[in-house]
């Protein structure tokens, strides 16, 4: 697996990009990673990935736990297989 940061972020396994299930998704995982394995709360990711949407910290509560619960399990697929 390795991940391009610079530019366009993507993940791939071998050569091949992994798709995302939706740019949001891509975005928490860009995010995480560049905490590089820091703490990120949940108020803190919300408030970077819908920062121009008011509101958001209510109504995106649950795509962000979707969208974090996704980014876990599929790295940790990915790291194991």
């Amino acid at each position: 697996m390795s991940i391009r940061t610079f530019g366009y972020f993507d993940v791939f396994v071998d050569g091949k990009p992994i798709p995302f299930r939706s740019e949001k998704a891509k975005e928490l995982l860009a995010l995480l990673v560049d905490r590089r394995g820091g703490f990120v709360t949940s108020a803190d990711a919300i408030a970077t990935l819908w920062e121009h949407e008011p509101g958001s910290e209510h109504l995106f509560r649950g795509t962000y736990m979707s969208n974090y619960s996704w980014a876990e399990v599929t790295l940790s697929e990915l790291v194991y297989e």
